[in-house]
């Protein structure tokens, strides 16, 4: 059986379909080696933060890894999932830990799309459409 992985990143104030690609796009680097714990996958996007982080918290405690997505050091919430995963001695990812490629990558084969908002599954990295793009 695979160890559990939580995956943490920016989520408040963002567009649920830019959450979306990026959380699903991380789903899919890790799956091969974990089974995913999406929290944007079992939290309503209306939800107010409190009760949200306190549900991520208790979906967190399940896992034996995090797994920090780009932009995760700015946001409250992905900081306080990681203190919390560093205190109790969980496994500690970056995305480049599972991608040694990473600085290679120049996003154009792996994409996953969600509304206006396309991620790349080799590096995270997530961005509203071109408007040329969508047309194609």
């Amino acid at each position: 059986m695979k160890a559990k992985c939580y995956l943490s990143g920016p989520v408040s104030g963002r567009p649920s379909d830019m959450n979306a690609a990026q959380f699903a796009a991380a789903a899919i680097m890790a799956k091969d080696a974990f089974d995913v714990v999406n929290p944007t996958a079992n939290i309503s996007p209306d939800e107010e933060w409190a009760p949200a982080m306190i549900q991520c918290l208790q979906d967190l405690m399940g896992c034996e890894a995090i797994l920090l997505l780009p932009g995760w050091i700015d946001s409250a919430g992905a900081k306080i999932e990681r203190d919390f995963a560093e205190r109790i001695g969980m496994r500690i990812l970056k995305y480049e830990d599972l991608n040694p490629y990473l600085n290679e990558c120049e996003c154009d084969e792996t994409l996953v799309y969600s509304g206006d908002y396309e991620a790349c599954v080799m590096c995270g990295k997530v961005r509203k459409i071109e408007t040329s793009k969508k047309a194609v």
